[in-house]
């Protein structure tokens, strides 16, 4: 069955009245930019149309722009239902506004670019210059804050881990899906959000706003007009990674002791014990608990 034009669902009278309540005098401007958008594209043409007005309130109430070639928040068709989706950009938005942060950016990592690790295990990337980097390899993606307070972190995940990530929190990636496969289309930008994703969410500083945009990432958010009410549902595995605690990591340590945890992460060829998950730690546990040094 057809979705009734966008124009008509968004001044039906229990939509406008929503609408109203919560944008005010900008409902008018509101419903122009979303019919217009609404027609701009044949996926969200066909979009259930309560699900594309949910995606583009969310981005509304995080004042982010709504519109995929900006790059801070769309809306991404995935089998007629419009799924939230925030860039990198927009996690760099809502972090930046909170004014805890000095510097946040993710970028590709090219061949000759890692060298080493500094003293508490963190890679060290010595950036070639532009003409030189140009026709190198992608080997990685990094990301890299600094806080106001001089607190820094830079994370780094090879293309591999990227693609494991990929393949394990993304079932349209894994099965190479046409529907809602912004992976295989726009791979390094979403693996530089994922990493500045995964950066905020384990060392920066969450405003109430960055929980939100977490949370309704990747999501198809419902909306009750009569309650307000509003719901979330995962059509992909959520993609939010949580990692061990600095308790964590030092409980492991002590229990096990570097050498041998340092053995079990070279074994499994993980970098760091920045890049196990929470819900890896037993397997994690027994794979050191193997470990003969």
């Amino acid at each position: 069955m057809a979705e009734v034009a966008m124009s008509v669902y968004l001044t039906n009278e229990n939509t406008k009245k929503y609408l109203n309540s919560i944008l005010g005098e900008r409902t008018n401007q509101f419903i122009t930019s979303l019919t217009s958008m609404a027609s701009s594209s044949e996926t969200l043409k066909n979009c259930n149309r309560n699900s594309l007005l949910a995606c583009a309130l969310k981005a509304v109430s995080l004042e982010l722009p709504f519109d995929q070639n900006l790059g801070f928040a769309w809306a991404v068709p995935y089998k007629n239902v419009a799924t939230f989706q925030i860039g990198c950009k927009g996690y760099i938005q809502l972090a930046l506004r909170t004014g805890q942060y000095k510097f946040l950016n993710a970028r590709v990592v090219r061949a000759g670019e890692l060298s080493g690790r500094d003293y508490i295990g963190d890679l060290i990337i010595n950036w070639l210059s532009d003409e030189e980097r140009e026709n190198k390899q992608i080997i990685g993606y990094m990301a890299g804050l600094e806080l106001v307070n001089g607190f820094k972190k830079i994370i780094y995940w090879s293309t591999s881990e990227i693609e494991k990530h990929a393949n394990r929190y993304s079932q349209s990636y894994k099965r190479n899906s046409r529907f809602n496969n912004v992976w295989s289309s726009n791979f390094d930008k979403m693996a530089e959000k994922t990493l500045i994703k995964a950066l905020i969410s384990r060392y920066g500083i969450l405003s109430t706003d960055m929980q939100r945009a977490v949370q309704s990432d990747h999501s198809k958010i419902n909306i009750d007009f009569e309650t307000g009410t509003e719901t979330i549902d995962y059509f992909d595995n959520p993609t939010t990674n949580v990692g061990l605690t600095t308790e964590q990591q030092a409980e492991l340590l002590k229990t096990y002791g570097a050498e041998r945890v340092s053995k079990a992460l070279e074994n499994l060829k993980i970098d760091s014990l920045n890049q196990v998950q929470f819900d890896e730690l037993e397997d994690f546990k027994k794979a050191v608990s193997g470990v003969t040094i």
